[in-house]
């Protein structure tokens, strides 16, 4: 397989990755619920994630980076725990539905969302967002690099604009973390979501919520946390305020596993970005029609007619078979803004480990489906 939908999923993961992973489900137990060796190990494991994940992205006090099982459920967990009827919320243009759709069901509990439209690719000046800002705008909402095009919001500034104005900014951060490094102790940013399973290249169902001083979100989840036992509301204290119930102790174990691994990950992003280049080159000089912001190894292709689909599987059944994203990608609003809504795009994101080879033989695979069509 050549695998060019590493936007979607990092493969293959680690290896060291799988094995942590099977290490933690063979030898531990549930954290926290007993003062044996293997639950006492268990919770050494995921105080070691989050002291790993606090270093990694500037957290000086790991107790606020919470356990989530995707950076949807991080996100949902500060929106809905945060915002109230009569609340204002500006976003980007480039928002995925882990913010989209959570606004929209929010409008119907009395929080009005805006979305700030930025240039022709949904890139948005700083003073946007304080121009935009009302009496009750209580959030800010951006996400950081777009899965559709690669784009990079400037996040310093907006942090800076967000910490002038005194309105807690919240980041998606689910496909630049792992591809760049991220200073999360910028004030202004007040939480951000970080998706195990992509750049960073853990397990899938793993992710981290900061959430930093200045909110106080409400649990969506109520029950067990080993701590506290006696009160009948959630704890005060995190992380335990928002982790009820059993962690996913091997997908912390492999998340740990990748976190290690995180410098060289960076490392090879600058080939990540040449491997993209080769694509973006070699299609256009093919006849496709790219659409590249050139800041994160992720674009896209337009379909010129044909249905995104059709060429998504045509690609995956050659004899080699071709992995790519076709669709929307979960993130309609950013196609709007580019007047891709009705048909999508063909998205490829190749990774640092994609070898000359296999980029002449991704080509050769998109030179065949053209002559096909």
């Amino acid at each position: 397989m050549l695998y060019l939908d590493q936007a979607s999923t990092a493969h293959p993961r680690p290896r060291s990755v799988s094995r942590a992973m099977a290490s933690a489900n063979d030898a531990l137990v549930n954290p926290g619920r007993g003062g044996y060796p293997a639950s006492l190990e268990a919770s050494r494991l995921l105080y070691s994630l989050r002291e790993a994940a606090g270093a990694a992205f500037g957290v000086a006090d790991s107790s606020r980076i919470v356990l989530c099982g995707s950076a949807t459920e991080g996100l949902n967990t500060v929106l809905h725990g945060c915002l109230n009827a009569g609340d204002h919320v500006l976003c980007s243009h480039l928002e995925h539905n882990a913010v989209a759709r959570v606004l929209h069901a929010m409008g119907e509990m009395g929080i009005e969302s805006e979305r700030i439209p930025g240039d022709a690719m949904g890139r948005i000046d700083p003073a946007e967002f304080t121009a935009r800002s009302r009496g009750n705008t209580a959030m800010w909402v951006l996400n950081h690099g777009s899965n559709v095009h690669g784009l990079l919001q400037d996040l310093p500034a907006i942090a800076r604009a967000a910490e002038d104005i005194g309105i807690p900014l919240v980041v998606d951060l689910a496909q630049s973390a792992g591809h760049l490094s991220v200073d999360l102790s910028q004030p202004g940013i007040a939480a951000a979501a970080i998706p195990g399973h992509k750049g960073l290249a853990g397990p899938m169902g793993s992710a981290l919520l900061y959430v930093g001083t200045s909110l106080h979100p409400r649990p969506r989840r109520q029950g067990g946390t080993g701590s506290f036992s006696e009160s009948a509301s959630m704890p005060e204290e995190f992380p335990d305020r928002l982790e009820a119930g059993t962690p996913n102790l091997p997908g912390a174990a492999g998340l740990l596993s990748a976190l290690g691994l995180l410098h060289e990950r960076l490392d090879d992003e600058v080939r990540a970005m040449r491997n993209c280049r080769v694509l973006t080159d070699g299609l256009a000089e093919q006849g496709w029609e790219t659409i590249w912001a050139e800041e994160l190894p992720v674009f896209s292709l337009r379909s010129s007619g044909w249905d995104p689909a059709v060429l998504a599987q045509t690609l995956a059944g050659l004899e080699k078979s071709v992995a790519v994203r076709s669709g929307l990608h979960c993130a309609p609003w950013a196609h709007e803004r580019l007047g891709t809504l009705a048909e999508g795009t063909l998205r490829l994101s190749p990774g640092a480990t994609l070898s000359d080879e296999e980029l002449s033989e991704s080509l050769s695979a998109f030179a065949q489906l053209l002559r096909g069509l």
